[in-house]
């Protein structure tokens, strides 16, 4: 179900900043989201991902995830329609190849936000 919020297209910026780290979902302040805390770091991750490939994920978060340790989130940042020039070319510097790879390919593509 978290997933699902964190790809929503009218998700608030204010639960994606919370589903975009483990410890912010489980605070009280979002119990409509998460009533318990799910121990899995994959289902994080996957949960992380899906808000960097949110089109309404805001800059500053994208910004954020796009420096996050798990490849797999910097990859949906560079896919996601939404991101700026300036996160992509950063992205294109990426150590992971298909990060690299992926932002180099976005950046012929067009976007949403300079």
């Amino acid at each position: 179900m978290r997933y699902q919020v964190a790809t929503h297209a009218q998700a608030p910026a204010d639960v994606l900043e919370a589903l975009s780290g483990d410890a912010q979902v489980a605070s009280p302040s979002f119990p409509h989201i998460l009533r318990y805390r799910t121990a899995s770091p994959c289902f994080a991750q996957t949960v992380r991902s899906g808000v960097a490939g949110n089109a309404v994920t805001p800059t500053a978060l994208l910004a954020r995830l796009a420096r996050d340790s798990d490849s797999a989130v910097r990859r949906e940042v560079a896919r996601n329609k939404s991101v700026p020039a300036a996160i992509l070319r950063a992205l294109q510097d990426d150590a992971d190849p298909a990060v690299k790879s992926s932002a180099m390919m976005a950046a012929q593509a067009p976007r949403t936000r300079p």
